[in-house]
């Protein structure tokens, strides 16, 4: 009886720790994983998964809430205010105590960026030490800033924006050479910005496949994080009838795997 009580209490506590907890949620564009398209519409793997935890978490509303901002708004409101969560974010040795983390939930690769032509007059092989001479743009606060920021390489010009789709921009008239950013992205963001991505290629590989994860600030609830990180655990599970997970339909509709093996 009293193991009866004791649980009884346990999914009371449960039930009104769901309903109530508060949750700041921010985003940006970095398809094909987050997004707002062209009908002003919230889309993306990492977007569709989060409403399947929320759901499952039995907090839909909070879907209604999430914002998508410039990346720099949402890293640094993700390290300053509780109760926040910035996606998708790639978790490495220098963010790894900034945020608490719930994943891996997807991959991406990180690269310098530039078109074809500029590609044909490039030595071969390449190191990074041969594109000092070059402008690189990033996005500010995005990891890809961080690589080159930890590449101990002084290039030309850093150029910082706050939008990815500028740096397209500023790649396809030829205002940098380089842009530094996840490639499955940027060729994404160029073919929504109406810049062919088919006219650049990967130059240099930053960085292999990284994990992208949901960043928690230091000041949410620990209670709040592990829940997102079971329900997490539940959408790898996969349905008796179709044989696949929802976390792998998703890829599946996003065709995270084409991304991938394009690089």
């Amino acid at each position: 009886m009293q193991i009866k009580k004791m649980f009884a209490a346990l999914m009371m506590l449960g039930s009104v720790f769901a309903s109530e907890w508060p949750l700041t949620i921010y985003s940006e564009q970095y398809p094909p994983f987050n997004y707002v398209d062209e009908n002003g519409q919230a889309r993306g793997a990492a977007y569709d998964l989060l409403i399947l935890i929320l759901d499952d978490l039995q907090r839909p509303d909070l879907s209604r809430a999430i914002q998508f901002v410039p990346w720099a708004r949402g890293y640094r409101e993700a390290q300053v205010s509780p109760n926040t969560l910035l996606f998708t974010m790639v978790r490495n040795e220098s963010r790894e105590k900034m945020f608490q983390w719930v994943g891996p939930v997807f991959e991406t690769s990180h690269a310098l960026i530039g078109s074809r032509a500029f590609a044909a007059t490039l030595p071969s092989p390449l190191s990074l030490i041969d594109l000092t001479a070059y402008s690189v743009g990033v996005v500010k606060n995005d990891i890809g800033e961080l690589l080159i920021e930890q590449s101990n390489v002084r290039f030309a010009r850093i150029e910082s924006v706050s939008f990815p789709v500028q740096a397209a921009k500023m790649l396809e008239q030829e205002r940098i050479e380089l842009w530094s950013y996840g490639f499955d992205a940027a060729r994404f963001i160029m073919s929504e910005g109406g810049v062919d991505p088919d006219d650049f290629q990967m130059i240099y590989r930053m960085k292999d496949n990284s994990a992208l994860y949901y960043a928690f600030s230091l000041q949410t609830p620990r209670d709040i994080v592990l829940s997102f990180q079971d329900a997490l655990e539940r959408m790898k599970i996969p349905d008796p009838k179709t044989d696949l997970s929802p976390l792998e339909s998703i890829k599946l509709k996003y065709k995270l795997a084409d991304f991938l093996n394009e690089q």
